[in-house]
């Protein structure tokens, strides 16, 4: 029997949501404590973490409609309810991949807003973006009343065109201008909100809207999208109990799977942590666990930079980061940006203003990896599959030297023309890291202790694992290293048995050659 509770998945609109009886988690509190500021407006969230539906709900309240509202938040302060004219723009509708193809829907746009309004239709010598400008003018003149501009996923054009220099100058030199009439017709504008997955900070696409306000790590909105642990409990306990009974787990070990599977997402320096909305939505829907948020699509961005051969996790999980850093445009050298903004990567620790960052849950985990892999090595799915059980299986048990052998197996794969000498250590670095990752082991790179700095650690419930990794060594010399620099000190007292591994990669076979176990 299906459930009686309708989850609303890829459906973000807000009106159908509420007159079809969906399931509704009230966010009304951050639009009533937003449009207040009558500023623009700027929130970035990964894609499918509900930016859509949130501009849909801004719109329906703009528009007046009370009756959606009902037993909201937002319907216990709000008197007036009073309408005004909005301008909504779904880039994300736009095709992009061609020249001319985004300006041309612009302009669709604003011809479809002139006949709404009566208004005669524009010329565009002077721009689109001008053109833009005159059109909230002359609408707010016609209605007596200021407009709502609001803009859903503004970088569709420019993420879709990053690996096309000539491409993405058209799509900033056209959007400039259009974002510069939130400031120019200001006297006009009741509010504007964009969203967007980047935050394009060091693109001039925001330089004439100074009264830009940025939400995206605001402390106070760090819940707007996603779904909080208290609402996940609130709102979903049904569907709790539906799920429980069709895995046949307890409701305790079904929320913690939950919170293993879709928690984590941290988008600001305060402890809220956020659910991915999209997995859950399907997860109660179909009452079963997949890594629905993967199935949707990966970020091209990611998989073109991914290509590039320059990503390591282990590297962009152990450093630590400004806001601006977070903020700024992704690049080929240092990718932090790109996996935070995107939702690969999220805030795992804050230190006076800035971030460490970690993989926020175990869906993310397994995506990384799976995309990861094939870059690395050229084994088949099925294959990879089967070796990392065995792996796992070894290290749980204790047999270092067989796991060892079965990694080996593994890096034997990587095709030998894909690394420089510069980059190899990084590279098999990378590579172990990704595979335990994959196990879903507690896994720590790069730690810094009084004696050094440890290369791996992997930890199980009775074992401690110290890695200890050289290129063209030998395998006593990286052994060695870790007794006299006394990595293991830190974790004598932990009771947990420690097997300590010095592995050797040769430059020349590019592959894993030589290890001595203690």
């Amino acid at each position: 029997m299906n459930s009686i509770i309708k989850y609303p998945v890829g459906i973000q609109t807000f009106q159908k949501i509420r007159e079809e009886g969906y399931l509704y988690v009230d966010k009304t509190m951050y639009l009533h404590a937003m449009v207040s500021s009558g500023q623009t407006i700027f929130l970035s969230r990964p894609r499918r973490f509900g930016k859509s539906l949130f501009i849909s709900t801004l719109q329906a309240y703009f528009e007046g409609k009370k009756e959606l509202f009902e037993g909201l938040y937002v319907s216990k302060f709000e008197e007036k309810w009073e309408h005004y004219p909005v301008l909504r723009f779904d880039m994300s509708e736009a095709s992009v991949n061609l020249p001319g193809q985004l300006e041309a829907f612009l302009k669709r746009r604003i011809l479809e807003y002139t006949k709404q309004y009566g208004l005669e239709e524009y010329t565009y010598e002077e721009g689109t973006g001008t053109v833009f400008g005159r059109l909230i003018r002359d609408i707010s003149l016609v209605t007596h009343k200021q407009v709502v501009v609001l803009i859903d996923e503004y970088d569709k054009g420019l993420l879709d065109s990053l690996d096309n220099k000539e491409l993405f100058d058209e799509h900033c030199n056209l959007l400039q201008p259009f974002f510069q009439q939130l400031k120019s017709q200001d006297e006009y504008l009741r509010m504007s909100f964009i969203t967007g997955v980047s935050r394009f900070r060091h693109v001039t696409l925001f330089s004439g809207v100074n009264n830009l306000e940025d939400l995206s790590m605001n402390p106070h909105y760090a819940g707007i999208c996603g779904i909080t642990q208290k609402e996940l409990e609130e709102n979903f306990k049904s569907g709790i109990c539906e799920l429980s009974k069709s895995q046949k787990w307890t409701e305790s070990e079904t929320l913690e799977k939950l919170k293993s599977q879709y928690d984590g997402y941290r988008f600001s320096n305060n402890d809220t942590l956020v659910y991915n909305p999209f997995s859950l939505m399907n997860v109660f829907k179909n009452r079963m666990f997949k890594n629905y948020w993967a199935m949707s699509g990966i970020s091209e961005s990611l998989l073109s930079f991914i290509k590039e051969r320059r990503i390591s996790i282990a590297d962009m999980t152990s450093k630590w980061y400004s806001e601006e850093e977070l903020s700024k445009l992704f690049n080929k050298y240092d990718a932090a940006s790109l996996f935070f903004q995107t939702g690969y990567l999220t805030v795992a620790d804050t230190d006076d203003g800035d971030y460490m960052l970690c993989i926020p849950n175990e869906e993310v985990n397994q995506t990384l990896v799976k995309v990861l892999l094939p870059y690395y090595t050229s084994t088949p799915e099925s294959d990879v599959n089967g070796i990392l059980k065995t792996i796992k299986r070894e290290i749980e048990k204790g047999n270092a030297d067989a796991f060892m052998k079965e990694l080996q197996s593994l890096m034997g794969k990587i095709p030998y023309h894909i690394i420089d000498y510069a980059q190899l250590e990084k590279h098999f670095h990378s590579l172990v890291y990704l595979v335990f990752m994959m196990l879903d082991l507690d896994t720590e790179a790069e730690i810094s202790i009084s004696g050094g700095r440890i290369d791996l650690m992997c930890y199980t419930d009775t074992l401690i694992y110290l890695f200890e990794f050289k290129i063209d060594g030998s395998a006593k010399e990286a052994l060695d290293q870790i007794n006299n620099k006394g990595y293991c000190i830190p974790w004598k007292a932990d009771g947990r048995k420690i097997i300590k591994i010095g592995a050797v990669f040769s430059s020349k076979t590019k592959t894993l050659i030589d290890w001595l176990i203690e």
